[in-house]
């Protein structure tokens, strides 16, 4: 029997601290293994160790080996998952490996007996990196599995659980694996139920973040906007958008290009081009990755000699691409109206902010305020559809996208005054761009004039003709010397920039702020301190709500010291916030647990944020480095600049970089210089659209999921496996399955606001069959894939996503993929027959499918040994002889086999 009292007490102070259920538990489980005698037998081989005496089931031997193998990503991870505590050292070993920045990891243990000998022999907390939690799932409960996860996972939120590393004890795993299939399930199940803890909000302002800092040497190397004032000043500017009037005077703009500012949105820019109009300033804000494909790289590709000479400014959280294959000069700026912003752009890394609303175009009218010109004109900014159902000029967006917005437009029922009177149909996105206009006009210095001649009426603004607007403002004014035009001048700008002395004042700001995370962490651990005196047992409710006071005293003073910290996390602060309020009098048990609580929750998602902060902070202090690197070379060096590339000279660069990774000893701070060139690298380059050869697309691919990048990880798979198909690359059969495994590892990883398409993972996996043999590491491959895939299915279908009408049925189609996923193909049956019946209730002619694959694997399945799957059969056979007029609703095609078994249920068939 375990004894090691004093480790075993050491552990279980902390273990009550954190989980005080599975406490009591261990505790009894303990004391009847001593009643009991129980202690391990254990055999030593050469190999490794026999383990013989836990997890039941008759006893069941484990092996352990020697040398335990842990995934060389344990080290890097911030979110550990494993599979099995195994016989000591094994955790201690396991934990001693974990980054030093470790945040959570998650011990899978379905064997009480096992987990009590662990924490009776190894000093588990002491081994584990300062800020991170660990905790213990059992899997034999809700309730256990609840408190679990609330050690370490609810404030992470699932997008970083889902990034966890999986460390997996083979030999437990394999002698246990029904009660470990059955625990791994509960954890999924478990962390489904925190999908939205913390908000979409949450998660767009951590991207938010971490594109930042993926910019930060493109923020130095911008022109300050505040020297534009000189030349713009007194100039017209001309905000042009994609709306359907855009074609009705767009022309007009030919005349007096010289003379006013062009700031085109990016959507507009080609068709302005195509016309022989080169717009001087381009303006982008949006976040997703397909931006870039979508408005960017068709520019970039067909009009790359224009684009020289056109300034792009550009959120800080546009996509790498947007920004790094731009060919002209690049611009990047904050939200002015964002603490966030204000904070990192500007505050760290010294960069611009402007007044940014929720558009491009309300970006356009802020610049054209910065550089105090004598008045702005909109054109395109119709922010209602055309009469024809349109949404966007020709030439400005993709066909397919027009259908979409022509399809919502017959929905849309929101009405508007239009600008020529009478009302327009209008959408909610812009009708929130039609109010923030709105309420930008009343402080604005520079009259806003309305050349739209088409849409939505702008109250505030002066409507006039876009000729006359021309007339008056731009007709009389110089056309622009080619020095003058902002792209020039941006250049010269940049060239002038101390970026050396900026980066280095970046880099002593970051040393700061990592400073100020350490302080925050350790006024946490004074509140978490304080927290536990006011839950302290027989304490007055007087002295317990003093205590409790000078815990929201000092999240006050964090909150004060940490504006960015306060900022993050007022979601869930301001949740936990009401509850301080309810429970405020903590005169009752029920009142002083959920205080405490409210406070965990509050305790545990600031350390979550610290943490990431700290991440990708230390990420920014090597891009610096970087960037000094290309200036001490004088620009010279390709791999240390922000200058586009060619393609060619990307690819040589790329694989010169990830021959380094594979290829030669870096130590850490090469390796983080390393992992920031091949970012910007990455950020410079279209490996998709060049066709770049699929070694390095996969390689590339992998190395975006290790960041945390997963949607454009997907994206270079998908390149990857189509330049295989289509350079018909014969390939051995174990590279063939380690491909499919990258592959599926890739596709059903998240990304911060990224669903991951299980299906297409679960196929690829399921391909590896096709060429290797159903070993036990390939069915476990599978199996977690399709267990990613079941869970996200079951937070799908348990969510309210759907309206009235399609719930049902669209729910009964979850249930009967999740069946099926999880191998239940007796209730898959079911549940594709209550869809079925329930679609032709409906007259949904969704049902017919439904219908065919039902019938099809009925027939498959007949006479099949398992006894449950065969009655499973005849019952649904029996319910359709009752039914046939499903076959003629659906007008399916019996098959001889289905005629002769309705047949002999006595439907008469007629030729």
């Amino acid at each position: 029997m375990p004894g090691e009292t004093q480790v075993w007490e050491h552990n279980l102070k902390h273990l009550r601290r954190f989980q005080p259920q599975l406490a009591v538990r261990l505790q009894r489980r303990r004391a009847l293994m001593e009643e009991e005698g129980r202690t391990p037998s254990v055999k030593e081989t050469a190999q490794g160790l026999w383990i013989r005496g836990f997890g039941g089931d008759g006893d069941v031997p484990f092996f352990q080996k020697a040398e335990s193998l842990f995934p060389e990503e344990l080290g890097r991870k911030n979110v550990v998952v494993a599979h099995g505590v195994g016989f000591p050292p094994y955790l201690f070993r396991l934990l001693r490996k974990l980054d030093r920045n470790a945040l959570a990891v998650v011990v899978v243990e379905p064997s009480e007996e096992l987990l009590v000998h662990t924490l009776s022999t190894t000093s588990v907390y002491a081994a584990l990196p300062s800020a991170c939690r660990i905790s213990f799932f059992t899997g034999e409960d809700r309730t256990l599995s609840t408190e679990a996860l609330d050690v370490n996972i609810r404030p992470l939120g699932v997008f970083m659980v889902n990034e966890a590393c999986t460390a997996v004890h083979a030999g437990e795993g394999e002698a246990f694996r029904k009660k470990f299939d059955a625990a791994i399930k509960e954890f999924w199940e478990t962390v489904r139920l925190y999908v939205e803890f913390l908000g979409n909000t949450a998660e767009d302002t951590l991207l938010g973040i971490r594109n930042m800092c993926l910019m930060s040497p493109w923020v130095i190397n911008s022109p300050r906007l505040v020297d534009f004032i000189g030349p713009y000043e007194g100039r017209p500017f001309v905000s042009v958008a994609s709306g359907p009037s855009l074609e009705k005077n767009v022309h007009l703009l030919r005349e007096y290009a010289d003379s006013c500012v062009i700031v085109a949105a990016d959507s507009a820019v080609k068709k302005l081009l195509k016309i022989g109009i080169r717009p001087h300033i381009v303006t982008s804000m949006e976040r997703p990755q397909e931006m870039y494909a979508r408005n960017f790289s068709p520019l970039v590709e067909n009009h790359r000699d224009e684009c020289r000479d056109i300034l792009l400014v550009a959120q800080s959280v546009c996509p790498q691409q947007v920004i790094g294959c731009w060919p002209g000069p690049v611009a990047v700026v904050g939200k002015a109206e964002l603490a966030l912003d204000q904070w990192i752009v500007n505050s760290l890394f010294g960069g611009d902010l402007i007044p940014s609303g929720a558009s491009v175009s309300h970006m356009a009218v802020s610049l054209a305020e910065i550089c105090k010109a004598s008045a702005v004109a909109l054109i395109g900014q119709d922010l209602a559809y055309g009469d024809d159902g349109a949404s966007h000029a020709a030439d400005t967006v993709s066909e397919a996208d027009l259908a979409v917005e022509r399809a919502r437009s017959e929905e849309a029922g929101l009405m508007v005054p239009g600008i020529h009177g009478g009302m327009v149909r209008t959408q909610i996105s812009w009708f929130k761009f039609l109010k923030m206009f709105e309420s930008m006009i009343p402080g604005m210095r520079v009259p806003l004039y309305d050349c739209t001649e088409g849409g939505a009426l702008i109250q505030g603004s002066i409507v006039v003709p876009f000729r006359e607007f021309l007339q008056r403002f731009a007709a009389s004014a110089a056309p622009f010397s080619p020095d003058a035009l902002p792209a020039a001048l941006a250049r010269r700008l940049i060239a002038g920039k101390d970026k050396r002395q900026q980066a280095k004042h970046l880099q002593m700001m970051i040393d700061s702020v990592l400073s100020d995370v350490a302080h925050s962490e350790a006024m946490l651990s004074e509140i978490e301190s304080w927290r536990d005196r006011a839950v302290a047992a027989a304490l007055a409710p007087e002295a317990r709500r003093a205590r409790a006071a000078e815990v929201s005293v000092l999240l006050d003073r964090l909150h004060d010291r940490n504006r960015s910290l306060a900022f993050i996390g007022q979601s869930y602060t301001h949740l936990s916030g009401v509850v301080f309020g309810e429970t405020r009098r903590l005169d009752s048990v029920a009142s002083v647990k959920k205080w405490h609580n409210a406070v965990e929750d509050i305790l545990q998602g600031h350390r979550s944020i610290l943490a990431f902060l700290r991440k990708w902070f230390r990420y920014a202090y090597p891009s610096m480095e970087w960037l000094l690197r290309g200036l001490d070379a004088g620009n010279d060096d390709p791999l240390y600049t922000t200058r586009g590339l060619g393609d060619t000279e990307a690819l040589e660069l790329t694989e010169k970089v990830l021959h380094r990774f594979a290829e030669e000893n870096l130590d850490d701070r090469e390796t983080a210089v390393a992992v920031v060139a091949l970012n910007n690298l990455l950020a410079r380059s279209d490996p998709v659209l060049h066709g770049w050869p699929p070694r390095v697309l996969r390689q590339l691919a992998l190395f975006c999921r290790e960041q945390g990048m997963a949607k454009y990880a997907c994206v270079l798979a998908d390149a990857a496996r189509e330049r295989l198909e289509i350079e018909e690359v014969e390939m051995p059969v174990e590279e063939i399955v380690a491909f499919l495994k990258d592959y599926a590892t890739v596709l059903s990883s998240h990304d911060l606001t990224f669903t991951p398409p299980f299906d297409r993972a679960y196929e690829v996996a399921r391909n590896i069959l096709r060429y290797e043999e159903a070993t036990p590491e390939n069915e476990a491959f599978l199996k977690e894939i399709r267990g990613k895939w079941a869970t996200f299915l079951s937070n799908v279908f348990e969510s309210q996503i759907f309206d009235e009408k399609t719930r049902e049925l669209e729910k009964l189609l979850l249930k009967a993929e999740i069946d099926l996923l999880e191998g239940r193909l007796s209730e898959t049956f079911r549940a594709v027959w209550r869809l079925v019946v329930r679609s032709h209730e409906r007259e949904d002619g969704r049902g017919k499918a439904s219908l065919e694959w039902l019938c099809l694997h009925l027939e498959r399945c007949y006479g099949a040994e398992d006894r449950e799957i065969a009655e499973t059969v005849a019952e649904i056979l029996d319910l359709l002889s009752q039914r046939t007029e499903l076959l003629s609703f659906f007008s399916m095609e019996v098959s001889p086999w289905l005629m002769g078994e309705l047949t002999k249920r006595g439907v008469k068939f007629s030729v």
